[in-house]
């Protein structure tokens, strides 16, 4: 893809991203994409990690990643998710990630924006600007399918790996 192509696909998602009723309509798609979310964190070893856990879940979306990850970890019975643990949901659409913020509270999560344990940030997914080496986890359900350059953002999500950390990825 040339890079005028690429450019001109980016802003395209950008809109598509970006509209309140796209992204109103977004979480329907958790029928699909909600049980590889559920096996992407269990392949990852969300259920065993002792340590505290660090989990980015990158291309959000409406967050079911996380969603998922936090209905393992409160059913291992492991008294998880602890205060230590942090869940980062990271997306490129302000729509979707006020999707996230509200399913947050409506739902009832055990997690909270502003504590300790909760970050809701905006990135572009082949260049977030997060810290490196900084998640014991880095999920991307479906991510890398829509990413303008999905050999970049898996570097990405390498690079923002803590060493022993684990990556997961979904793709259709």
């Amino acid at each position: 893809m040339s890079a005028t192509d690429q450019s001109q696909n980016e802003t395209a998602n950008r809109f598509l991203w970006n509209d309140p009723k796209f992204a109103a309509g977004y979480k329907i798609g958790e029928q699909f994409t909600g049980e590889y979310a559920h096996d992407l964190c269990l392949q990852m070893g969300i259920q065993s990690y002792s340590a505290p856990i660090r989990f980015l879940d990158l291309a959000c979306g409406t967050g079911i990643v996380i969603k998922k990850a936090l209905a393992i970890l409160q059913s291992s019975q492991s008294a998880r998710p602890s205060p230590e643990d942090k869940f980062t949901f990271a997306d490129l659409s302000p729509e979707l990630l006020k999707v996230v913020r509200s399913r947050v509270v409506g739902e009832d999560w055990p997690i909270s924006e502003g504590a300790k344990n909760m970050e809701i940030v905006e990135v572009n997914m082949t260049d977030t600007k997060l810290p490196s080496d900084a998640y014991t986890h880095v999920g991307c359900n479906f991510g890398p399918g829509i990413a303008p350059d999905p050999d970049r953002t898996l570097g990405e999500c390498y690079r923002m790996l803590s060493p022993g950390g684990v990556a997961g990825w979904t793709a259709w």
